[in-house]
């Protein structure tokens, strides 16, 4: 219940927010649109998904079925999906009284570190910072979208 407090109380207070951005803004909508969007082409360098990522393995659960049995012959026909937080993998093969068993491990992933495909490549060059180069994109990005907007208004 008293979640549920906390966010009724959290709307009430953001209401005069919104309406004093809507009176702020209300005659700037073009401006205030390339503003927003500048801001997000320039964050698409954080979050591009071709990224350099490290994860620590954590195998959480482990079962010894037969080498033969239907899960394990599936494993071995399609190899695990190893861009989710959790996968399973074949493990080791055992043989037991003439019997082979294979492994089967449940295994979680956690990331330790990310870095950017360009960051990556220019790990080594003297004074390279993610920082500014975030900056330099949202400049870019904030160019682009002005650009765009001022060749809309020659238009109308």
């Amino acid at each position: 219940m008293g979640s549920v407090s906390f966010f009724c109380g959290c709307g009430h207070r953001a209401c005069p927010l919104f309406e004093g951005a809507v009176l702020a803004f209300g005659d700037h909508y073009a401006i205030t649109l390339a503003v927003l969007i500048g801001f997000l082409i320039g964050s698409l360098y954080v979050i591009w998904p071709y990224q350099d990522r490290t994860y620590h393995e954590t195998i959480t659960e482990s079962e010894l079925v037969a080498y033969e049995h239907p899960k394990a012959q599936e494993m071995r026909q399609q190899p695990p999906d190893k861009n989710r937080p959790e996968y399973e993998r074949l493990g080791e093969v055992i043989t037991e009284n003439g019997t082979k068993k294979v492994e089967i491990q449940t295994v979680k992933q956690k990331l330790i570190k990310t870095r950017t495909l360009r960051a990556v490549c220019e790990t080594g060059r003297r004074g390279y910072s993610p920082f500014w180069s975030g900056i330099i994109g949202i400049v870019i990005g904030l160019l682009m979208v002005g650009g765009l907007d001022f060749l809309r208004s020659e238009k109308s």
